[in-house]
């Protein structure tokens, strides 16, 4: 099953398999591969792009522990693209993604990284700041799929 996000002409899917370089990708970024496809179950609308905000305000107001990691995407098998995320946990353990997708997904593809006991903005600017936010992984290597990802980045 395929899942589109962000409409316009660089739009990508969640992966429908976990690849090899998926899994390198993985390791790069969150430090381990172990993907959750996680549903987008949407229960406060803070506007896209709000993954941390609509997580702490869910802890506040129903005790669901924050879960950061990162979200992983596919363009066409040209690119990977992964972005720093949060998601909320069930007391049930079961992981899901309050703010929903701003294109309407039912699931991400998650790497969870870890479960702080609240979201701080100097634990995020860490983040950030150590190139952990995010990035690209090209998977055909060809100039214009280099610049592609470049003008992306």
């Amino acid at each position: 099953m395929t899942y589109k996000w962000k409409p316009g002409k660089h739009s990508g899917e969640v992966p429908t398999r976990i690849t090899p370089a998926l899994r390198h990708f993985a390791v790069e970024l969150a430090g381990k591969d172990d993907f959750q496809f996680v549903p987008c179950e949407p229960m406060l609308d803070l506007g896209p792009l709000r993954c941390y905000q609509t997580c702490d305000t869910l802890q506040q107001l129903l005790g669901f522990p924050p879960v950061l990691g990162y979200s992983f995407w596919t363009t066409n098998d040209l690119f990977l693209s992964a972005e720093h995320h949060c998601v909320s946990q069930k007391p049930n353990v079961e992981l899901f993604d309050a703010g929903g997708d701003m294109s309407g997904c039912k699931h991400v593809l998650f790497v969870a990284t870890e479960t702080p006991e609240f979201l701080e903005d100097e634990h995020l600017e860490e983040i950030y700041a150590a190139g952990k936010g995010g990035g690209f992984k090209v998977l055909v290597d060809h100039p214009a799929i280099h610049r592609a990802v470049q003008t992306l980045s």
